[in-house]
Formats: structure tokens, C-alpha cells, sequence
């Protein structure tokens, strides 16, 4: 019995060391390749969700930097996972940013806000809370792009923000700054018209039997001359012409506008009349003054000649009406005009 003492002893400590043996084993080897396998997308996950540079000992991650849309995975550096904001994220914690899933508490763009809540992870000048600029870009996420309040899109004069630009649409004027009514101001007449004396607007005929036009506008823009063309007729007559025709303000707010007309046609300045600006102005041949040679007007007149009369001549004629604003006048605003241009409506006294 004791030649067997020492191999009991031998095969007791035989098996605590195998037993032994298989736990450090165990702990030395790391966990099974099924357990590996298991894992191993539980352990990706964490990897992706890790802060760029992982120091943990071991991971193959440690010193890998992964920017932008990417993550680091097993050492080598891989985008995320594409999507649509349609389609969302197969992750409850991603949200779709820039057509990828990304973990919603990463800032990618750094601007300091999390992808949960940040519209675009591509600029850090667009996040919650930045302000909104005219540039058709939704920069405070609202939803919307330009939808602040127009003091904060455009500064004051600048107009309104129009396509992501601050400014008026044709025609329009912004002249008193103020931010909430933008360009307040229409021009008046509008379309470019009358812009020239080749280009009028036309009224057409005035008869000397009393006719009357009127028109207005406000000059815009600045250092505008707007044009008319009437046709002041002279009709037959036997004893007395009426032909008077007369233009003059109804309305000229501050002396802001001035106007000329020249009679006759583009070409050349009709006789009497300057290039210089008139409040009011008529050519008229209803009237008679002085005598015999010197004899002026037509009122009375005849066919033939006769003693204490001239001719009844025929004074028909185009007129041309040129308004702009007084060289020196008030500031530019939207007041306007309004112009009276008649035949035969007023007498000579």
C-alpha cells in the first residue's frame, strides 16, 4: 500500500495540473473561434461608434484616424453605410446625413452640433441656430432656405433677397431702407418705355377743338428721362384758330421734375424753344396781336388776305415732352408727377 501512496499522489496532482492547465489555456488563448464569430459584429459596432482614435491596447484601431463619412474598422478606415432620407437607417441611434448613416452623437463637421440634430455634417456654417443668409441655402436647419426675417437677409437698401441674392427685380427700387418692405418702389412708367425721343410714348392726336392727356410717373431710376409724343392738330378754320396747345404739372411734389418740349421733330430743336426745363409751357395762334406787318396770331384769320387778319395757316405739328428731375432737386422717393398736355382746352387772354 504505500508503493501506491506516491502514485496516487502523482495522479491527484497529475490532474490538478491538467485542470490547471486547460483554464490558463483558456484565459491565454482568447475566446473560441465561434465565439469569435459571434461577436464579431457586436464588436465592429463598437469600433464604428469609437471616438476616431482608439487607445485601447489591442484594438486594431489604435492610432487610426478616420475623418469625414468614415469609420474605423479592423485598422483600415471605411465609409459608412449609404442611405436616403426617404429610406432612413437600418440603426435606431444613426440618422441619415449626406447620403450616409451616421451615429447621431458624432459631429462630423465640427461645428459643435451632433449629427442628430445638424442638417448637414459637410459645413460648419450650416447648424441650428447660426444665422440664416440670402444664398438659397437652409443655414439655421429651419427646413427652409432665406426664411429669416428680411432685416437679417439683407441690409438696409439692399432690396430683398431674390434667389439668393439681395436686390429688386426690374423696375423696382428700395429708397427709404427700411428692411421690412424691401423694394417698395416701382418705376413709373414701367417696361422701359418712353425712354428716348425715338422711342415714345405715344398719345396720339390733340385737336384743337379741346383735348386733353394726362400722365404721370416718378423718374425712376435715378437720372431716367422719360419721353412723349403727342400730335397737336390744327383744324380748318375760316375766322378764328383755336390751336393752343399747353403742357404743365398738375402735380410736382417738392419741384422734383422739370420738363421741356420740343416741337417739330427729333432731329432738330423746333424754333423758339430751348433745352431748358419748364413748369409750364404753350404755343399758341389764338390770339392777334399788334398790326399790320407786325401783326401776330390767328384769331381772327383768313383764306385769303385781308386787312386786320393773317392767314389762317395750318400750324399742325408734333410735340415732344421730355420729364426728368430737377438737377439738384430732393432725394430720390417714389413721388410722382402729374402732366397735363392739352389743345384748344385753354385761351390766350
Amino acid at each position: 500500500m504505500r508503493a501506491a501512496l506516491p502514485w496516487c499522489v502523482v495522479l491527484v496532482v497529475s490532474v490538478a495540473a491538467c485542470a490547471a492547465g486547460a483554464s490558463d489555456d483558456r484565459d491565454a488563448g482568447g475566446p473560441s473561434p465561434d465565439i469569435g464569430r459571434r461577436d464579431q459584429g457586436v464588436v465592429r459596432d463598437m469600433q464604428r461608434d469609437a471616438p476616431p482614435i482608439d487607445m485601447r491596447v489591442g484594438d486594431p484601431c489604435m492610432g487610426t484616424l478616420c475623418v469625414g463619412f468614415e469609420y474605423c474598422d479592423r485598422g483600415s478606415c471605411v465609409p459608412f453605410d449609404p442611405c436616403t432620407p426617404a429610406g432612413g437607417c437600418p440603426e435606431t441611434s444613426d440618422v441619415c446625413r449626406n447620403r450616409y448613416c451616421v451615429p447621431g452623437d458624432r459631429d462630423i463637421d465640427g461645428d459643435g452640433v451632433t449629427a442628430a440634430t445638424d442638417c448637414d455634417e459637410t459645413n460648419a456654417m450650416i447648424a441650428p441656430g447660426l444665422p440664416d443668409v440670402c444664398n438659397t441655402i437652409d443655414d439655421d436647419c429651419s427646413g427652409t432656405a432665406d426664411d429669416a426675417a428680411p432685416a437679417i437677409l439683407c441690409a438696409p437698401g439692399t432690396g430683398a433677397c431674390l434667389s439668393g441674392v439681395c436686390g429688386c427685380p426690374p423696375g423696382q427700387f428700395d429708397l427709404d431702407s427700411l428692411p421690412d418692405n424691401g423694394c417698395e418702389c416701382a418705376g413709373v412708367p414701367g417696361d422701359g418705355s418712353g425712354i428716348g425721343c425715338d422711342t415714345p410714348i405715344d398719345l396720339g392726336d390733340l385737336v384743337d377743338s379741346g383735348q386733353m392727356q394726362m400722365v404721370s410717373g416718378n423718374g425712376l431710376p435715378a437720372g431716367r428721362d422719360t419721353w412723349y409724343r403727342f400730335r397737336g392738330v390744327d383744324a380748318a378754320d375760316t375766322s378764328c384758330d383755336a390751336l393752343h396747345v399747353r403742357v404743365q404739372f398738375i402735380t410736382n411734389p417738392d419741384s422734383a421734375f422739370e420738363f421741356t418740349v420740343f416741337r417739330g421733330t427729333c432731329a432738330t430743336l423746333p424754333d423758339g424753344c430751348t433745352d431748358s426745363g419748364y413748369q409750364d409751357f404753350s404755343f399758341s395762334t389764338d390770339f392777334t396781336m399788334g398790326s399790320g406787318a407786325t401783326m401776330t396770331g390767328e384769331c381772327p384769320c383768313a383764306s385769303t388776305p385781308v386787312d386786320g387778319s393773317n392767314i389762317c395757316a395750318d400750324q399742325t405739328s408734333d410735340y415732344f415732352v421730355r420729364v426728368r428731375r430737377t438737377a439738384g432737386g430732393p432725394a430720390l422717393s417714389c413721388m410722382s408727377y402729374a402732366l397735363e398736355l392739352s389743345n384748344g382746352v385753354y385761351r390766350t387772354l
